[in-house]
């Protein structure tokens, strides 16, 4: 038999703290989110999200000694940062919920302003407004991170201006793309509404129905 010593047990492996705090953090913007599309709760997502940024800085420091990747962190950090950078510069909302959307005002007494929505696509069917009107009507629509589409009747043509922080624009047959895309678009004869469009990171579209 082998006097040899037995071979030194391997040494524990660290608890994975970062990969559990990414999950954590995941779960209570996801499950936040979530509450706040089904009107359940009303959640300030400007404060929200800086909030959010600062326990994941305080998360990364507090967690730094024990070595090893936080890789999951610093992604979920970086993602943040560009939200919140592009919702700075561009003004696109982060609040208005999260999904698909569609409104169809039936008269310019029942349009509201601002139409917004955080992520997913918001669709403004204007559609069954009068193509003429002796006021005009200021209509605002913003989506964070999406598509927003604006639908009008044959005939009208408001003034438009439209922009994207990261993303595109396209206003009828005209496009426009990449940083800072923006497009504007003059109007005439006496159309009743006047639009500011905007995306933080997507795509705005105005076509007729």
């Amino acid at each position: 038999m082998s006097d040899l010593p037995p071979a030194p047990a391997p040494p524990p492996r660290p608890f994975p703290i970062a990969r559990l705090l990414t999950g954590v953090f995941l779960l209570l913007l996801g499950f936040g989110w979530l509450l706040d599309s089904l009107d359940v709760v009303h959640l300030d997502w400007q404060a929200v999200l800086p909030v959010a940024l600062i326990l994941l800085g305080v998360t990364l420091t507090a967690t730094a000694w024990r070595g090893g990747g936080h890789g999951g962190l610093i992604a979920l950090g970086i993602v943040l940062t560009v939200v919140l950078t592009v919702g700075t510069v561009v003004g696109f909302p982060l609040g208005g919920g999260i999904g698909e959307r569609t409104e169809r005002p039936q008269s310019l007494s029942a349009l509201d302003d601002p139409y917004e929505l955080l992520i997913g696509q918001l669709t403004l069917d204007l559609t069954r407004l009068p193509l003429t009107s002796g006021t005009q009507e200021l209509v605002r629509a913003q989506v964070g991170m999406g598509e927003l589409i604006v639908i009008l009747p044959e005939g009208m043509r408001p003034p438009i201006q439209a922009k994207a922080g990261i993303g595109e624009v396209q206003l009828f047959a005209r496009t426009e793309g990449g940083l800072a895309a923006k497009d504007d678009v003059p109007g005439e004869g006496g159309a009743p509404v006047r639009l500011e469009l905007s995306v933080g990171i997507g795509q705005v579209e105005v076509r007729y129905g």
